[in-house]
This record gives C-alpha cells, sequence and structure tokens, in this order.
C-alpha cells in the first residue's frame, strides 16, 4: 500500500517513512504543495499526511485537490497548528484525522489503520512498474494510456511481472 507523507521537515519525514516502510507501506514524500500536486497525478495512495505549514501555502488547501484526483484516498493532518479552530477547519475542509506535533508515532499508526479501516478505501491501489500499471481489483493492464482487460492464463501472467519490489 502507498502513502504520500507532505512534509517540508526532511528529518521527520525520513522517520515517519521509516515506520511506514517497517509496517509494509510504500512511503513517498513531497516538501511541498506543488510537488504533492505532481506525486497525486502520477501514483494512487492509499493515505496521505499533510503538513499544513509548507513553504508555499497552508496545507489545507490541497485538501480539495487530492479529493478531485483520487476521492478515495484518507488524510491525516500532521501539524504543529493545534488551536481548536485550526483542527476544526482541518476536519471541515475534508481531513480525515487530525493530529497535532508533537505526537507520538505508534499513535499516528493507529490512526492511519483506523482511516484505513473506514469504508470506501481502496487498499489495493494499482501496481505501478514505470509506465506499466496493473489493477488486480479491474484485472486491467495499461501501457501509458492503452488498456486491456485480462482474465484466465493472461492474468496468472501479468501478476508475477507487477509483484511488488518492496515486498
Amino acid at each position: 500500500m502507498r502513502a504520500l507523507i507532505i512534509e517540508d521537515e526532511m528529518e521527520l519525514s525520513r522517520v515517519i517513512a521509516s515506520k511506514l516502510g517497517r509496517s509494509g507501506f510504500i512511503a513517498d514524500h513531497a516538501a511541498s504543495i506543488k510537488e504533492a500536486q505532481y506525486a497525486v497525478q502520477a501514483h494512487s495512495y492509499a493515505f496521505a499526511l499533510l503538513d499544513r505549514r509548507l513553504p508555499d501555502g497552508d496545507g489545507i488547501s490541497l485538501l480539495s485537490d487530492l479529493r478531485r484526483i483520487q476521492p478515495g484516498i484518507r488524510i491525516l493532518v500532521l501539524t504543529a497548528c493545534d488551536a481548536v479552530s485550526d483542527r476544526i477547519a482541518g476536519l471541515d475542509a475534508g481531513a480525515d484525522d487530525y493530529l497535532t506535533k508533537p505526537f507520538d508515532m505508534d499513535e499516528l499508526m493507529a490512526r492511519i489503520r483506523a482511516c484505513l479501516r473506514r469504508p470506501g478505501v481502496d487498499t489495493t491501489p494499482p501496481i505501478t512498474v514505470g509506465e506499466l500499471s496493473f489493477d488486480t481489483k479491474k484485472r486491467d493492464v495499461s501501457i501509458r494510456v492503452n488498456r486491456s482487460s485480462c482474465t484466465g492464463a493472461n492474468l496468472r501472467c501479468w501478476k508475477p511481472w507487477c509483484a511488488d519490489p518492496a515486498a
């Protein structure tokens, strides 16, 4: 399962990515709103961890784009903005959860698991290797924009080629 960490503090991002990796997630990093917009166009994510204070603006402004591009993504705001009004604004803007810094890493992981248990989460995003994408749920293989459905023998042939390299 793939996660996007939208955080400009590199050390914190590295620590979170390491914890996610040990828990079986593939973690990508974006240090700005612009980088995050590019990432969600390029990959499917089960969830995103979103900081509010980013170099190019308030991360809350990214929520509507994330939801439009990937409707099923779960978004947990992870920020130092800890006033009640900040938490309410984040949740009302569309975040699934809101955790303030400093935080306990085990609590973060528990909140991620809780977000992913909620209905509507696609827990198996397509597997992407270069320009090849394999959607195990839809049984579709696409190379660039050319899409083909797979059944039987074709499906058994494609699955090993698209196996998760991190597994």
